[in-house]
């Protein structure tokens, strides 16, 4: 789940604040795990992450100026920081790690306003997320995201 608030800066240009929350849940079978040279244990293992950005984005509307163009196609580019929780449960055993860091994102898509004078439009596009991690053998929370939404002055 995200949102954004965005302050247009023209009818092309729009800059502002994206935030969003995700959730990594995955469990894998009671199996023998070792610990180190000379201690094993029968566990069901559990990772959890919890992944919330914070990104300044930027979003760019070519046709923004022509208000006859219906279907207004647009690119986006953010960055900021990512704040990721990991836990791992090794049965009733737990590692966790905390941490803030870097992500970037790009973006494209289309808005369709509501009518040709509105500046009330929906949307769809999609988003590809850079998440620099690599802790306890997760390495990869890079992502593509579909987005549909409403995109309304307040």
């Amino acid at each position: 789940v995200g949102g954004e608030i965005m302050y247009n800066l023209s009818r092309q240009w729009s800059l502002g604040l994206n935030v969003a929350w995700q959730d990594y849940y995955q469990k894998y079978p009671r199996a023998i795990y070792s610990l180190d040279k000379n201690q094993d244990i029968s566990a069901v293992v559990t990772n959890s992450v919890q992944s919330a950005p914070i990104l300044i984005k930027t979003v760019f509307s070519p046709l923004g100026n022509d208000r006859r163009t219906m279907i207004q196609p647009y690119i986006s580019a953010a960055a900021g920081l990512n704040l990721l929780t990991n836990s791992q449960y090794l049965g009733q055993f737990n590692s966790s790690d905390a941490s803030a860091r870097f992500m970037a994102q790009a973006g494209a898509g289309v808005q369709i306003p509501f009518s040709k004078l509105s500046n009330s439009a929906f949307f769809v596009g999609a988003t590809y997320n850079y998440i620099s991690y690599n802790k306890n053998g997760l390495n990869n929370f890079n992502t593509i995201d579909l987005q549909a939404g409403v995109r309304f002055p307040l």
